[in-house]
């Protein structure tokens, strides 16, 4: 009876931990090819658009990209929009995905995907 119900409780602690480390870890960061998911850390404006910064980094298309900012070209005034609206509401988790460094030096954003 004893070593069966130590089997138990060590089966249960196995459970806890998994998930503890779940919780713990299953929102985090992740960085792909083309895409990168994290939580926008700065922001600024040029002529050329609205530069994001993520706490993850930035994608492996856009190595090499000053200082991890990404840009959202002023053209895509929507996806503008929704990037500032979210990060002035305190929603700054994101999918960003991403062209590659342009013309500009900067990785450029294709599309913005908040996560809340």
């Amino acid at each position: 009876m004893k070593l069966t119900c130590l089997k138990t409780f060590r089966a249960a602690r196995v459970v806890l931990a998994a998930s503890a480390a779940l919780a713990t870890f299953g929102a985090q960061a992740q960085v792909q090819a083309a895409y990168v998911t994290g939580t926008v850390v700065d922001t600024t404006s040029t002529p050329a658009g609205y530069l994001i910064r993520l706490d993850a980094g930035r994608p492996t298309n856009c190595n090499g990209a000053p200082y991890g900012w990404m840009l959202i070209k002023s053209e895509n005034k929507a996806m503008m929009a929704t990037a500032m609206m979210m990060f002035a509401l305190g929603k700054k988790t994101a999918t960003v995905y991403t062209t590659g460094i342009g013309p500009s030096g900067h990785c450029e954003v294709d599309q913005y995907d908040p996560v809340e």
